[in-house]
């Protein structure tokens, strides 16, 4: 062949050095925008130039048919290549594969993978990345530490508390004979967020409706609101739906 026009998949995955190496246009269009050539096809596709055994070097040409900054010409050239990261990944079927074969052994074809050899070269790294954390962890200072741990306990005491009260209030010998009409209940759409921040505790918490707050700014920030937090309402009918003189 002459001439080959082709795109850098083919540079890719095929061995086939040439002579000269063009590039017709510095763009390419990814399918959704158009952006420069990356410095890893520059490398892939120029590294074709130049034939073992024939040539003595390889000539590359690119054309530009528009204004590119240096910086950019300069990582395009002379930047880094793609980083190669394996894809390699261990199925069940490829392991009944493997137990179907006379004396193979899955945890050998593991051991000689790439995927292998990058995770043991990145094992000082992550090592290092641990003990930094470590020192850090054993670094922080938490102001009233002593506080804190205590209001924590107190916290987990107190959804515990909760539970325990909202199993017995939602049992059917506590609840049933309270669901008469006209019973004035609280809905609750969702759970109030456990993740309170920590209050000040020089602030003592106070039940009593704001000066000037009318009736409905009274429930819900004075006792009643404090009570339930959720949407209030009247029950308008009940109906039970059991045997006589069991839990409904």
């Amino acid at each position: 062949l002459r001439v080959l026009f082709a795109t850098e998949t083919f540079s890719t995955g095929l061995n086939m050095p040439a002579r000269t190496v063009v590039f017709t246009n510095v763009r390419k269009f990814d399918g959704g925008s158009s952006r420069w050539v990356t410095s890893g096809e520059y490398i892939q596709m120029s590294g074709r130039a130049g034939r073992r055994g024939i040539d003595d070097r390889g000539i590359v040409i690119l054309m530009l048919d528009t204004k590119i900054e240096p910086a950019i010409a300069r990582e395009m050239i002379k930047g880094a290549p793609d980083a190669m990261n394996s894809a390699f990944h261990l199925q069940y079927s490829m392991i009944l594969n493997l137990m179907r074969v006379e004396g193979a052994n899955p945890a050998a074809l593991v051991q000689q993978s790439f995927r292998q050899f990058q995770a043991e070269r990145s094992l000082p790294k992550l090592e290092a990345r641990v003990l930094e954390l470590q020192q850090q962890r054993d670094a922080a200072e938490v102001e009233d530490q002593d506080q804190v741990l205590g209001y924590q306990v107190l916290l987990g005491q107190l959804a515990a508390a909760n539970a325990e009260l909202r199993n017995v209030l939602h049992s059917p010998h506590a609840l049933v004979p309270f669901l008469n009409p006209g019973r004035l209940v609280c809905m609750l759409p969702e759970l109030p967020d456990p993740k309170n921040p920590v209050p000040d505790f020089e602030q003592v918490p106070s039940l009593q409706p704001a000066d000037g707050a009318g009736p409905e700014e009274a429930a819900s920030s004075g006792a009643v609101g404090a009570v339930c937090p959720g949407i209030w309402g009247a029950i308008v009918d009940f109906q039970r739906i059991g045997k006589k003189g069991g839990d409904g």
